[in-house]
């Protein structure tokens, strides 16, 4: 079916991971302006390609389910968007599917209220991450899970435990894997970098892999 709105589901990977997410908007502007699409565009002293994204993925995480929302100023089919996209798009950035959405839904980011993520860590290279399944049930029965903040050269303690949904870990051979569940798009919502904090890693650390493996709402409109 034609639509003047499609929801695409794409994947960041491999070097990709690397760039922000700003320059991944204009990866995206450029390639849709290659693929030919009629693309329709914002009034004003500078239009702009009416692309919407959701919750932006941090530097150096990989994902295989954003979300970008397409609109256009004539129909298209969501195959064709998808087609068009993927002979114009860098190998790591590939349409996984497209579809049709209702024009007056409302924003991806207003939707998505959760995301979830999966950590692997090659024990060769981070040993000590072994000890995550141990510290699961330490941070789990904590009541309350304060970071710092810096911003503007100020730092301001934010409680986080409320928008941690759901954490658990395992190892696996050579591997330990961390999985968690955080609230987005909330005031005060915590983020990958904080969690990882809260076990003495980092998205930087060597032999850490971090993954978004869900986009997901509460809300009774389906995303796809």
């Amino acid at each position: 079916m034609e639509a003047l709105r499609v929801r695409a589901q794409y994947t960041k990977v491999g070097d990709l991971r690397f760039i922000s997410h700003l320059d991944l908007t204009r990866v995206m502007e450029r390639a849709v302006k290659r693929a030919q699409l009629p693309i329709a565009y914002s009034e004003g002293f500078h239009p702009m390609p009416k692309i919407a994204y959701g919750p932006a993925l941090a530097l150096g995480i990989i994902s295989r389910v954003e979300l970008v929302d397409f609109f256009f100023a004539a129909p298209v089919l969501p195959t064709e968007v998808q087609s068009r996209l993927n002979r114009v798009l860098p190998v790591e950035c590939r349409i996984v599917r497209a579809a049709a959405v209702p024009i007056d839904q409302p924003a991806l980011t207003t939707l998505i209220d959760r995301a979830s993520y999966l950590v692997r860590a090659d024990l060769q290279l981070v040993p000590a991450a072994k000890a995550l399944p141990a510290q699961i049930g330490d941070i789990l029965e904590r009541e309350s899970i304060v970071v710092e903040r810096e911003k503007k050269g100020r730092t301001r303690r934010v409680e986080i435990r409320p928008h941690l949904l759901g954490l658990r870990a395992w190892v696996d051979g050579p591997v330990a894997y961390l999985e968690f569940t955080l609230r987005v798009g909330s005031e005060g919502a915590t983020n990958p970098r904080e969690v990882l904090g809260l076990f003495n890693l980092d998205l930087t650390t060597p032999g850490l892999l971090v993954e978004r493996t869900e986009l997901a709402t509460e809300s009774e409109v389906e995303l796809f």
